[in-house]
């Protein structure tokens, strides 16, 4: 018999990052795992023989676990290109959805994913963790306590050299297995990716996200500008090696973004491949660069000389044990847990719809500015009421469509 307190979930998706997924879910009070989906059979397979479960399904029709009896909620790790439609299928079926960054690619996205949360009332969350990071938390408080005085400048860099670390550009596409770009020469079973398509600037809510939350602030518009659409570090690559975007908020604060996934990333100590600044009009705030470095605070009216090394971390001082086990040091559990606790409680999320769209729309803008020869792309406000602009917001649209 189900137990009225416990969600349970099904995972669709079930590369790679679904391993840390599982292991946090596993461990993770309130939830249990009672389905996958991946359209892969000997991925699909595979994955339920490593479960301990022996009444777990596995389906490879998306719309044959949607049916499952007593499912709530589904996970969506599935393409970035594939997302919205799979979490707006889920919706129209009432199951809640939680997917990974970047939810969305496309302003058009952007408002089919808000819609259908707004039409069908499930609870959605992006599960963009780097906010939760502990460094992020005590930003937040000193911006809010008026410190650095009125906001002027945020800057983030989000460098991940793939190439160096997994293998996601080349797969079989049956059996999930990644190929180096030398190994996927003459190789009939290594097909591209999504990746040689996606914009590396779409991923950018891993850089946004912990920024707006410092800043309490959403961006209203967006230019853009890129390396060629090829990489200079391997040339079977279609993709730019750098991707940059030149923001400003609702409160006025100028921003830059850039992410990078082909060249191999510098060393970035605990915070991996992450940096970040925030500057106003009274003082600065600035992550660490390498393991020896320190996260660094200036204050103008303390009449500092230099910066001050802090004592900032990414670890959550008061983090439960639970969330000492799951990954990227401690704050998947967040991600997620929130996500869990809202839909026990009906409530809304930490980061609701509007906020995980207000960290995908202006990466979406992004895009639409570098394949516009960049030009300056205004971002809808996607929260309900007059502000919404008129003819902003696709009101023909059927649900789901």
């Amino acid at each position: 018999m189900k137990n009225s307190n416990t969600i349970h979930l099904g995972v669709v998706g079930l590369g790679p990052r679904s391993r840390s997924w599982l292991y946090l879910l596993d461990n993770l009070a309130g939830c249990r795992v009672t389905a996958l989906c991946d359209r892969r059979e000997p991925v699909l397979q595979e994955a339920i023989a490593q479960r301990a479960d022996s009444d777990i399904q596995g389906y490879q029709d998306y719309a044959e676990l949607l049916d499952q009896p007593g499912l709530d909620a589904v996970v969506i790790l599935s393409d970035p290109t594939t997302q919205t439609d799979l979490a707006v299928q889920a919706m129209q079926s009432g199951k809640h959805v939680t997917t990974e960054v970047p939810a969305c690619y496309t302003l058009e996205d952007c408002w089919k994913l808000v819609l259908a949360v707004e039409r069908s009332g499930c609870v959605y969350q992006l599960a963009e963790q780097v906010r939760y990071w502990g460094f992020i938390q005590a930003w937040r408080k000193v911006v809010a306590s008026g410190q650095l005085g009125k906001m002027l400048y945020a800057e983030g860099e989000y460098l991940h050299g793939l190439l160096h670390t997994t293998h996601p550009y080349f797969q079989d596409p049956q059996t999930g297995q990644g190929f180096t770009p030398d190994q996927s020469l003459n190789n009939p079973h290594a097909a591209k990716t999504w990746r040689h398509t996606a914009h590396p600037i779409g991923y950018l809510p891993h850089t946004l996200s912990p920024l707006l939350h410092v800043l309490d602030d959403r961006v209203i518009e967006v230019t853009a500008m890129a390396t060629r659409p090829q990489s200079y570090c391997e040339e079977n690559i279609e993709q730019s090696d750098v991707e940059v975007a030149l923001m400003k908020t609702a409160n006025d604060v100028v921003m830059r973004v850039m992410v990078s996934f082909v060249p191999p990333s510098a060393p970035r100590g605990e915070t991996q491949c992450h940096w970040y600044q925030v500057r106003g009009t009274q003082g600065a705030l600035e992550s660490k660069r390498s393991g020896w470095d320190k996260h660094k605070m200036w204050l103008a009216d303390h009449q500092m000389a230099d910066w001050s090394a802090m004592g900032w971390s990414t670890e959550v001082i008061d983090a439960p044990p639970e969330a000492r086990l799951s990954g990227h040091s401690g704050i998947d559990y967040y991600a997620v847990a929130t996500w869990i606790d809202a839909i026990q409680r009906r409530a809304t999320p930490p980061l609701d719809i509007y906020k995980s769209i207000e960290t995908a729309a202006p990466a979406a803008a992004a895009i639409e500015s570098l394949e516009h020869n960049s030009q300056l792309i205004k971002v809808p406000d996607f929260r309900p009421g007059p502000q919404r602009a008129l003819g902003a917001e696709p009101a023909t649209r059927e649900f789901g469509a």
